[in-house]
Parts: C-alpha cells; sequence; structure tokens
C-alpha cells in the first residue's frame, strides 16, 4: 500500500510539471530536465519509505507493540488469589558474559535492538517462561543460515538481513534439510 501511494503520488508530480511550451529547447537541455525529474522521484521515493521504515520502527520500539512471533515480549500466566493473571516479560539477549544479579551483560528489546545470527538451534525442553525470554549469540556447533539475523522484531532481523543463502546452493540445500516441503519447489 505504501508503494503504491508513493507511485501515485509521483505520477501527480510528474503531471504537475510541464515540458511542453511554446518555445523549442534543445534535445539535451529536455534529456537534462528529465533526468533531473526522475533522479528527484526517485530520491523523494526512497527518503518516503525509509521515513515511513523509522517511523514504524520507532513506533514499535517506544510503544511496545508485541511483535507476531513473540519475538520481544514473552506472556506468562500467574495464579493470583484464584485468578490466572498474564504477565508480560520483555525478552533479553545476552552479550558476553553475564552478571544475573545486576543485569550487565543484557539488552532488552524494549530498550535497544540487538541483532543476532540466525540459525538452527536445539528446541528447550524447558517449559518455564524465563528460558524462553533469553538469547543469544549461538553456540559453535550450531548451524546459520548466511546472512539471515534475528532480533526483537521480524522487521529489524529482515532490515539487517542480506539474505546471502538464497543465493548459495549449499544454505539451499541445507534449508531443504530443515524444511522437507521445500524439495516440491525447483531450486534451479
Amino acid at each position: 500500500m505504501l508503494s503504491q501511494d508513493t507511485i501515485v503520488q509521483n505520477q501527480i508530480d510528474l503531471d504537475n510539471n510541464e515540458y511542453v511550451t511554446i518555445y523549442l529547447s534543445p534535445e539535451e537541455q529536455v534529456q537534462s530536465e528529465v533526468n533531473v525529474t526522475v533522479q528527484f522521484f526517485k530520491n523523494s521515493s526512497s527518503m518516503r519509505i525509509i521515513s515511513f521504515l523509522n517511523y514504524l520502527r520507532t513506533n514499535t520500539q517506544a510503544n511496545y507493540l508485541v511483535s507476531a512471533l513473540n519475538t520481544n515480549i514473552v506472556n506468562y500466566l500467574s495464579d493470583y488469589q484464584n485468578k490466572l493473571i498474564s504477565y508480560p516479560a520483555p525478552t533479553m539477549f545476552g552479550v558476553g558474559d553475564i552478571d544475573t544479579t545486576t543485569g550487565i551483560g543484557v539488552d532488552l528489546c524494549g530498550q535497544s535492538n540487538p541483532i543476532g545470527a540466525a540459525g538452527f538451534f536445539e528446541i528447550s525442553n524447558y517449559s518455564h517462561y524465563v528460558y524462553h525470554s533469553y538469547w543469544s549469540l549461538p553456540e559453535s556447533n550450531s548451524t546459520l543460515v548466511k546472512g539471515f539475523y534475528g532480533g526483537c522484531t521480524p522487521l529489524e532481523a529482515v532490515l539487517h538481513s542480506t539474505l546471502d543463502c538464497l543465493y548459495d546452493i549449499e544454505c539451499l540445500e541445507l534449508l531443504t534439510d530443515y524444511f522437507p516441503d521445500l524439495n516440491k519447489v525447483c531450486m534451479t
């Protein structure tokens, strides 16, 4: 929707420019004006999209909106006076050595946008929410996906990702090992 609105606005702006006059302009001048106009539209479109993304990022973090994948908040239930109450707990990213008493070495998703390598990790057998509210750099024996990153929100992760795996046949074959339905897709 944003890109469609941007295109419509650019068409309106283009229609407001006069390229036909009663005076005959040299071809070089007309070409120069067209090039300047095209460059202006490219720059303004980019700025509009970047502005919208920055707005979305700021709004999501400032208002602490919960991501669809619950990557920035873990909700847990507690029994309080025979009533179940839902409590949100921000997810944390551990960097380096962590001091659990002071919280040093932990970035909270509500305060920063930590990014970590994406990969395939062991599934946790723990059901307590504390074990699901913390993530850290992958262990050395983890299978990483080239050019993909994880973050507090999927948007942050996608913005940092280069998607290198999609251009590497070995990495694509790795994906088919973890996602067997991809074998139905033609990879050539």
